[in-house]
Order: C-alpha cells, then structure tokens, then sequence
C-alpha cells in the first residue's frame, strides 16, 4: 500500500525534478520530489508499477523510493515546472515503407487530424530522429520489435492493409498511459466506425499466506482503481458514440494478449509501451495476425 502524498503545499527542486524528462515526466505521471545520497523520492500516479519505477531508475541513475500523489496534483506541478521551457513540436504523421501502404498511412492521418508526411525515401534511421508525434512505418520494413526499442516517440505499425479498421483491440495495461493510448483510438474509431474491445487482464491467483488472492476479483469490484478505469473508458466511448465492450481475463499478461489478438480478427491494436518497448516487443515478436499497430511511447 502506497499512502497518498499531497505535493500541494510541497516545495519543489526545479532542478532535481528536471532530472525526470519531460517526455517520460508526462508519460507516466512521475515528479522527483526529494533526494539523498542512495535515493530519489518520486511522486507517481501508480506507484505500484514495478516496471516503470526500474524505467525512471534507469534514467535518474539512482534507486527510486515510490510514493502515491494525485494525478491532477503530479499535472499541475509538471505544468508549472515546464512552463517557461517552450511548447512541443506540431504532431504530424511521417509515412515511411512501400509506397503502396501509403493509401492506409493516409486514412490515419485523415482520422487523427494530422498532416501527412510521405518519407519512404529516407533512410529509416532519418525518419525516426524526427520530432513527430506520430510514426507510420510499413511492415515490410526489418524487424518492428527492433523499432520499438527506438526513440521514437509513438508508433502506428502496419499500414499494409487495404482497408479501414472496423475491429479495434485496445490492451489496457492499468497505468496512466493508457488514456493516451485512448485519445488516439477514439477519433480512429469513431471516423469509421469501428468497434472498441478493451482488453484487461488480471494475474493469475496467487497465496498469500494462508489465503488464496486474486487479481481477478479485485478488478471486478466496484471500488478497485482499475474497474474504475475500464468504466471510465467504456463511458468515454459511449459518450462519443463510439461502439465498444470490455474484456476481463485472467492468467499469463503476454500470452493473453497474443491469443486475443490471433482469436479475435481485430484490424488495429493499440497499446502502451514504456520507454524501452520491451514487452511490447515482446508481444509482436509472438504475433503472426495481419493487423494495424498503434504503439504510444513516451513523447519527445
């Protein structure tokens, strides 16, 4: 259990919050907050997410001590932090691949109300350096997962398809990137009508001493923080008229979401990714489905 810290009255270190980039500050919600010689103090919105405290880890060069702040609380002192640090660049979407996927490239563009880009002549290696929001890049192109790992910020992997996506997967991985995830799959969805299916899976059950614990029922219950979540996606869809049902399963993270992908003949799947796109990675190295892939990263 994680008790919540209120950073409303709490003094700040413009420099040691600074450490934290912006791109992944914003990403996961995330402020440093305090420091010693062996630790940093991070402020998170899901302190519990042992994969993204290793991230910030990795990049703060010291051992993470999590601890729980309100979202709209961490937003708003990043929002002070970075104010005088000038705005991002305007998203656009850089097309690279095959000319002929470039019909598709279009079509996600056009959804998302950006401008489109055609850089298939570039080398890959030019492409992805680019401030862009948003990268399509053909699956004909050398092994995506290797992709993934890059520095680009999000991801849109595909672009092979011919037609326009009318079955959208979207994996919820339970921490504050997803509703990004969700801001790029809703104008998508809701250009072509398409069906939402909101896949979250929880762990198999565990012992806990005597008792027998399980993820699953935790997430069926009203007051759990990720029921709440898959509630206020579904009502964000409902809300736009965007058709949509949720999935709950339980066992193996990578292997279920493999198998929903193989089963349920989804056009797009969209899903977040932490800053190295390891387990994302790791999923697309499994899957042999032909379909879309929008994959957020953490944006420069």
């Amino acid at each position: 259990m994680y008790p919540i810290l209120s950073l409303q009255q709490l003094p700040l270190d413009p420099d040691l919050s600074r450490r934290l980039a912006r791109h992944l500050a914003y990403y996961h919600l995330a402020l440093p907050i305090a420091q010693d010689e062996d630790h940093i103090t991070v402020a998170m919105a899901h302190p519990e997410n042992g994969t993204v405290v290793q991230v910030l880890a990795a990049v703060l060069e010291s051992t993470v001590i999590p601890v729980r702040s309100d979202p709209r609380e961490i937003k708003a002192a990043l929002d002070q932090l970075w104010a005088d640090h000038g705005d991002h660049p305007s998203a656009s979407l850089i097309f690279w691949g095959e000319s002929d996927a470039i019909s598709n490239a279009h079509r996600y563009a056009t959804a998302l109300g950006l401008t489109l880009e055609d850089r298939h002549a570039d080398r890959l290696e030019t492409v992805i350096a680019q401030p862009a929001k948003l990268i399509a890049i053909a699956q004909q192109t050398p092994p995506i997962e290797a992709i993934v790992r890059s520095k680009v910020s999000i991801l849109a992997l595909g672009c092979e398809s011919k037609t326009v996506p009318q079955r959208i997967l979207q994996v919820l991985r339970g921490h504050i990137p997803d509703r990004q995830v969700l801001d790029r799959v809703a104008p998508i969805a809701h250009a072509y009508d398409a069906e939402v299916t909101l896949l979250a899976i929880a762990s198999p059950p565990r012992l806990e001493g005597r008792q027998l614990s399980s993820d699953f029922v935790q997430l069926l219950a009203s007051d759990h923080p990720r029921s709440a979540q898959i509630r206020e996606y579904g009502q964000l869809l409902a809300s736009m008229q965007i058709r949509g049902r949720r999935k709950i399963k339980q066992g193996p993270l990578d292997t279920l979401i493999v198998d929903e992908i193989h089963q349920g003949g989804y056009d797009l799947i969209a899903i977040a990714a932490e800053a190295y796109g390891d387990f994302v990675a790791q999923i697309l190295g499994r899957v042999t489905a032909k379909a879309d892939f929008l994959i957020i990263k953490p944006s420069e």
